[in-house]
C-alpha cells in the first residue's frame, strides 16, 4: 500500500524510510525489553487466580472455587447449549469432553444440543 502511493523515482527513498522506521523501532524496543525488570517467580497458576478474581470482581460476584469436591456419582450427562447447536456448543463440547476424559469420568457423557431443543 505503500508503494502503490509512492510517485514514480521515489521508490528507493520510500523503501528506506520504511527500513530506518522499522531498525529504529526494533532498537527501541530492544532496549525497553532488557531494561524493564521481569518478576521470575510470579507463576501461571497465580495468575490465573488473580484473573478470575479481577473477572468476578468486574461482575459484582465472589471468584469461582479452582477445584470443586463433591459427589459426581449422580451426574450421567452434560448438555453444552447454543443458539443453533452446530458451532460454539459443538467446539465447546469437544474440549469439555476431553477434560471430562483427561479426569477420568469415564461415566459422564458430554454432549452439544441447540437450546430449543432442551
Amino acid at each position: 500500500a505503500v508503494l502503490a502511493m509512492t510517485p514514480k523515482g521515489a521508490y528507493f527513498a520510500n523503501i528506506a524510510a520504511v527500513c530506518a522506521a522499522f531498525a529504529v523501532s526494533f532498537v527501541v524496543s530492544a532496549f525497553l525489553l532488557k531494561t524493564s525488570k521481569v518478576k521470575e517467580d510470579d507463576d501461571l497458576e497465580a495468575a490465573t487466580r488473580r484473573m478470575q478474581e479481577m473477572k468476578s470482581q468486574s461482575k459484582g460476584g465472589a471468584a469461582a472455587p479452582a477445584s470443586v469436591d463433591g459427589d459426581l456419582s449422580t451426574v450421567r450427562k452434560i448438555i453444552v447449549a447454543c443458539d443453533a447447536g452446530m458451532g460454539s456448543s459443538a467446539m465447546g463440547a469437544g474440549v469439555l469432553r476431553k477434560k471430562v476424559a483427561d479426569a477420568g469420568l469415564k461415566n459422564i457423557s458430554v454432549t452439544n444440543s441447540a437450546i430449543n431443543s432442551l
